[in-house]
């Protein structure tokens, strides 16, 4: 089985690099046990501090290539219905995004559209129809005070003193 946790001292040697890993809480049978709160737990809690550790050591360059909103169907309880389960899914990937936009470069989500069927876990259309995925990610805009022109031009002037023009 692969593991980061290994590879750390090969990052740590190799110079310039990205460092892509896969991210999924459906497959293990531990996985399995856990429903998607307590999935979303573990990330805030406990997972936030090796990424962290993890994204220090390769200073910064660390992508998530593979992740999903999904959850093995033993992860709910028996009679769970559609909108219980899409709540679980949405704390689930709310604590996943959280830490990726902590910690990583960059991350993609599997997949944006799947073959066929309904699938809000793995299939990133649905999962933004289902309200599962949010409308936004990533840095807010700037909402502040918009500066006149002649602010501006003095920041630009500034920034331009202290650069070296060829």
């Amino acid at each position: 089985m692969y593991t980061l946790e290994l590879h750390k001292p090969f990052v740590l040697l190799l110079g310039p690099k990205v460092v892509d890993t896969h991210v999924y809480r459906c497959f293990t049978p531990e996985d399995h046990r856990k429903s998607g709160d307590q999935h979303a737990h573990e990330l805030s809690s406990g997972t936030v501090h090796w990424f962290r550790d993890l994204s220090s050591k390769c200073r910064g360059n660390l992508i998530v290539g593979e992740f999903s909103a999904a959850l093995n169907p033993n992860s709910y309880p028996p009679g769970c219905n559609d909108g219980e389960k899409d709540r679980q899914r949405r704390v689930f990937l709310r604590a996943e995004l959280d830490m990726f936009e902590e910690c990583c470069a960059g991350w993609f989500f599997w997949t944006y559209k799947k073959q066929e069927g309904w699938d809000a876990g793995w299939d990133l259309r649905n999962a933004r129809l289902a309200d599962i995925f949010p409308s936004f990610v990533g840095k807010r805009p700037y909402d502040g005070p918009v500066p006149s022109l002649h602010e501006r031009e003095g920041a630009k002037n500034g920034a331009l003193g202290n650069v070296f023009l060829v």
